[in-house]
């Protein structure tokens, strides 16, 4: 028997884009053979990233008043990261 969880009513409105559209565009590119590199969840170190320098100081600095999560767009020195990885890769 499985319980049911009633989802609360100020949540009917909120989406998750990368489970929507975003998510099923990036299927259809990958059926047509585009490469899909799918960094929205998981350990980036597993696809080749390292922590710039000037990140992992920034979060030494600020450990005392984190929190668990970062903004949704993500952190920016991780998406220069990310921007300067991809256009090493000539994307």
């Amino acid at each position: 028997m499985t319980n049911q969880i009633k989802t609360s009513d100020s949540l009917k409105h909120v989406r998750y884009e990368i489970r929507g559209q975003l998510a099923q565009r990036a299927h259809d590119m990958e059926r047509q053979g585009h490469e899909i590199v799918s960094l929205n969840i998981g350990n980036p170190g597993l696809f080749g990233f390292r922590t710039p320098e000037t990140m992992r100081m920034a979060m030494i600095e600020n450990l005392a008043t984190s929190e668990a999560y970062c903004h949704q767009k993500g952190i920016f020195p991780a998406r220069e990261a990310v921007v300067m990885q991809q256009q090493e890769r000539g994307v």
